[in-house]
């Protein structure tokens, strides 16, 4: 539950942020002004790509130091995808390229949650992948 609320919390300061950083005159919606925020590359940002049970799955590039707590919210969080139409991933796999080799990262998302736990940084062209939830 406080992982949802502070998901949602993220989403929302996000898309206000966004909101009133278009200046064009012309109609978005708030999930048109959102991809348009994180698709642009630009100076202190790094790309990072977000696979499977992401309500918005792509390509991101965000502030560099963004950890994976506040890129799952910047994702719109879970996607329809998973066990009773997509709930929170249990698990996260990060593929992180180290010295020329791939490496694979799993992350418990449950440990994600609590506040003890501190947020595993993304690094420029990890692959955030969100494992849905199967019985």
């Amino acid at each position: 539950m406080k992982f949802s609320i502070a998901c949602f919390l993220a989403i929302s300061a996000t898309l206000t942020y966004v909101a009133f950083a278009n200046n064009d005159s012309a109609p978005m919606s708030t999930e048109a002004k959102h991809w348009r925020h994180f698709s642009q590359p630009d100076e202190g940002r790094i790309k990072v790509e977000a696979v499977g049970n992401f309500r918005f799955p792509g390509t991101y590039y965000i502030l560099e130091g963004t950890g994976l707590k506040y890129f799952y919210g910047i994702c719109g969080g879970s996607g329809e995808q998973g066990d009773f139409g997509g709930g929170p991933p249990r698990m996260f796999s990060i593929i992180r390229i180290v010295d020329g080799e791939k490496k694979h990262i799993k992350i418990d998302a449950s440990r994600l949650k609590l506040a003890s736990v501190p947020d595993f940084e993304l690094l420029e062209g990890d692959r955030v992948i969100a494992n849905e939830i199967i019985f």
